[in-house]
């Protein structure tokens, strides 16, 4: 089902707000519009997941990197 989510998820057109770049848009504008920047569709994704394991984190996707993204980590009930 998550990879299901996934796919759909990348699916979505990417669409960086300038005016509130910090505030990330309601999943419900993200489901509507499938569009959204990484904060959206991440938040997106977790609320389709419906479980209270998975964390919303922003931050550096390498040393030095110019801008932060927003990513979920999540660990599913298959690995180990």
């Amino acid at each position: 089902m998550v990879e299901k989510l996934v796919r759909e998820g990348r699916s979505f057109r990417y669409v960086y707000n300038k005016e509130q770049p910090y505030v990330p848009q309601p999943p419900e504008l993200t489901e509507a519009t499938k569009s959204g920047d990484c904060k959206a569709k991440s938040l997106w994704l977790a609320s389709r997941m419906n479980t209270r394991r998975v964390r919303f984190v922003i931050g550096k996707l390498s040393l030095g990197a110019p801008k932060s993204h927003a990513w979920l980590v999540w660990e599913s009930p298959q690995a180990g």
